[in-house]
């Protein structure tokens, strides 16, 4: 390697890759080192999990820390999770042992006294989440200077994670204010397992600042990928029995994309096991689960002795060392090629073969949340025989995933917000309530100086700043000096205005005096619910408290949680196309998903999907097919039941996304054909997608907004524009008679 890498590390670091026995570095660890080392730039980092990414960027960097001892903290680490900075702590502690340098970590559950410590004495490495450091700049301004004057390194972990969302615009604000209120200049170093456009990650990463971002990947020699792709009827007993077949005796992860698909999978496991006479090895872990719940699952993985299995969501899709893994599975269609990549890395540490088995149910499929626009009661129709509703949509967004990452080792890339006004408003308040009264046009200055917010028209701000003063956000003050008003307060100062993205109402469920975990809605008094992989009854209710006191009880129980899943990518959508109309055939399927893949080619040719995107239900209704994601679909859905609407005689638009759409038109199935292609592509570029006063709340702090620019935001963020729609409508037509 360039340089000696390991020659150029401080003493401490050599002593600690003697310790580990390690044989070689990395080839990512020798690359970062000369990128680290010997430039002043920005670095990215991208390399395949458990490729030794934070190795490689701390040893080059604690080597640099050494040498010249900062006078405040000199490194600061920003992870997603509270699991992965204590994981990444521990590391860190074993890393500087006999070194001058210290670490510590800062999150919710992190003691005061700790916290304290960080503040009074300043040094080293601090470890936090985007959450605790927003608090750390509101609640301790006073202390930034003093913590970050000789902030040399800013580590962002996992940004795949950040880029793109309000959260990720968090910390790029955060560094931005760091800089300004302690004078310092500190250089970024980026990791990430799943980056597709290094480019695009690199300019997020710089942020504005002018300086160059040098990448370094670290690519993924040396380890082999077994696939194998199922299909059942459904997600049930004979799908959780097939897997419990496959990890028998093995360290395992099944993902399922829903919190409550984990917990059906757990319970379906362990009937599995008690059918074949095995051990109830099986463990469960996601974000509405107690802290102590998700610390067993992944301890299990770490010390199961090669047989523990744990069914999780995205909580164990990031980088928390969770042990030598034999197995993967999943559930149902990956959300994403990113997700793909990050959930396959979790295995193959032990044996060199990252191993993934898809397991796809007939109706598995990324269905969204919102309601349907014009519908007027429950109409469902995917289970139509002979309609696009009976395609295995899962499997065909499976296959098309493995197959665009296998062959083209594409990854979806960020899809950045035109407009911020959600964050714009939380930086804003977060600026004033961090100090005791600002000029306005020091306000100004420092938000709209802020990387997300430098493409927006200082309009924006004239505007949201207006709204906050009417309603009492704001206060101006004798002298023109702006301060957080009365309403503002009561949001800014509590502890939940420090997160950015748009959480749930928690409801802790409690059994004797331990938390199980949380349900969003509150569930009532003698329901059955299903948590933590087990059922329990509910005996009480403190609606002030947000408490709801349990017994185990017996059956099936309910889930009380809301949400879904995010956006499927427009190429993922495509390559699922052309999946269900070739036919290509795929080594991975296994008897099952061949079979239901030859099916869904003979539907597909029945129902004449090669020569266009509309189909003919057999009720006069039709079936829309525009083979593309989200924002497209969402937008696709309101011209049909808002924009086009009476022109095209439309009664109801129910939207399967990101799959298809399902239209009914007084007109029936011809008249309503006839008249979406007379409207053609002119109308539909033109359309309005908003009801009269519509204003729709998406985002964390929508509602604090001024309805004009939130509806500004959502036609901008969530929608695809008019010519998108207009090829849209195109392609559909295309080759209809």
């Amino acid at each position: 390697m360039a340089g000696d890498p390991y020659g150029r590390y401080a003493p401490f670091i050599r002593d600690y890759i003697y310790a580990k026995g390690w044989r070689e570095l990395h080839g990512i660890q020798g690359e970062a080192c000369s990128a680290i080392m010997d430039t002043g730039d920005h670095v990215l980092l991208a390399s395949g999990t458990a490729s030794g990414k934070t190795e490689a960027a701390f040893f080059p960097i604690l080597t640099l820390l050494e040498r010249d001892m900062p006078v405040s903290i000199g490194a600061l680490y920003i992870g997603p999770l509270k699991a992965l900075i204590n994981d990444q702590w521990g590391r860190m502690r074993e890393m500087l042992e006999g070194s001058p340098i210290g670490v510590r970590h800062w999150h919710g559950d992190v003691g005061a006294g700790e916290k304290r410590g960080a503040a009074l004495y300043p040094s080293g490495v601090l470890q936090i989440t985007p959450e605790s450091l927003e608090a750390l700049l509101i609640l301790r301004s006073g202390e930034v200077e003093r913590m970050f004057c000789d902030l040399r390194f800013v580590v962002i972990d996992e940004v795949h994670a950040f880029m793109g969302g309000d959260r990720g615009g968090q910390v790029l604000c955060q560094i931005g204010r760091i800089q300004a209120m302690a004078g310092c200049v500190p250089r970024r170093v980026g990791l990430s397992a799943t980056l597709g456009d290094y480019g695009a990650a690199g300019e997020w990463l710089a942020g504005g600042t002018g300086v160059p971002v040098t990448a370094v990947s670290g690519g993924e020699a040396g380890r082999k990928v077994r696939i194998a792709v199922e299909s059942f009827d459904e997600v049930g007993d004979v799908c959780y029995g097939y897997i419990y077949g496959l990890s028998r005796g093995k360290g395992c992860v099944v993902f399922t994309n829903r919190r409550a698909d984990a917990e059906r999978a757990v319970s379906g496991l362990r009937k599995a096991a008690v059918a074949g006479g095995g051990r109830d090895v099986f463990r469960i872990h996601h974000g509405s689960l107690s802290a102590a719940i998700r610390a067993d699952a992944e301890d299990s993985l770490r010390d199961g002795g090669g047989e523990a299995v744990a069914v999780a969501t995205v909580t164990l899709e990031l980088g928390i060392d969770i042990g030598r893994l034999d197995r993967i599975f999943q559930i149902g269609a990956p959300p994403s090629c990113s997700s793909f990549v990050q959930r396959l890395g979790r295995s193959g540490r032990r044996s060199g073969v990252s191993e993934m088995v898809f397991c796809c149910g007939g109706d598995d499929g990324a269905y969204g949340d919102d309601p349907p626009t014009g519908a007027d009661g429950p109409w469902d129709a995917r289970a139509r025989p002979g309609s696009p509703g009976s395609l295995p949509w899962g499997l065909l967004q499976t296959i098309a995933v493995i197959e665009l990452y296998a062959k083209d080792r594409y990854i979806e890339p960020p899809q950045r917000k035109p407009l911020p006004y959600s964050l714009l408003y939380h930086q804003t308040m977060s600026c004033l309530a961090s100090c005791e009264g600002m000029g306005v046009r020091r306000l100004l200055g420092t938000v709209m100086g802020l990387a997300p917010f430098r493409g927006l028209d200082e309009a924006d701000f004239w505007e949201l700043l207006r709204h906050l003063i009417k309603t009492g956000h704001v206060h101006e003050v004798d002298g023109g000096e702006l301060v957080v008003g009365d309403a503002g307060s009561r949001l800014a100062y509590g502890h939940r205005f420090y997160a950015v993205f748009k959480d749930e109402d928690r409801y802790a469920v409690i059994s004797g005096e331990t938390e199980v975990g949380s349900v969003s809605t509150m569930p009532y008094v003698g329901a059955v619910i299903f948590l933590a992989g087990r059922p329990w009854r509910i005996v009480s209710v403190d609606p002030a408290r947000k408490a709801v006191h349990v017994v185990e009880g017996e059956g099936e129980g309910r889930f009380f949680w809301t949400g879904g899943m995010g956006d499927v990518d427009d190429r993922v959508m495509a390559k699922a196309r052309v999946v269900l109309l070739s036919d290509e055939r795929y080594p991975y399927l296994m008897p099952g998903a061949k079979r239901r893949l030859e099916e869904a080619r003979v539907a597909a040719a029945e129902m004449g999907l090669g020569g266009g995107g509309i189909v003919r239900g057999d009720d006069g209704t039709a079936y829309l097919l525009p083979w593309k994601g989200g924002k497209v679909m969402r937008g696709l859905e309101r011209l049909l039941g808002i924009g086009l609407r009476e022109r095209l005689g439309v009664g109801r638009v129910m939207g399967y996304r990101p799959y298809y759409l399902h239209v009914s038109s007084r007109h029936g199935y011809d008249g309503f054909l006839g008249r979406l292609r007379d409207a053609g592509a002119r109308a539909a570029a033109s359309a309005t997608l908003l009801r009269e006063g519509e204003s729709p709340v998406e985002d964390r702090y929508d509602e604090y907004l001024p309805e004009a620019m939130r509806a500004r935001a959502y036609v901008r963020n969530r929608l695809a524009g008019g010519a998108e729609l207009a090829e849209a409508v195109e392609g559909m037509l295309r080759g209809r008679p």
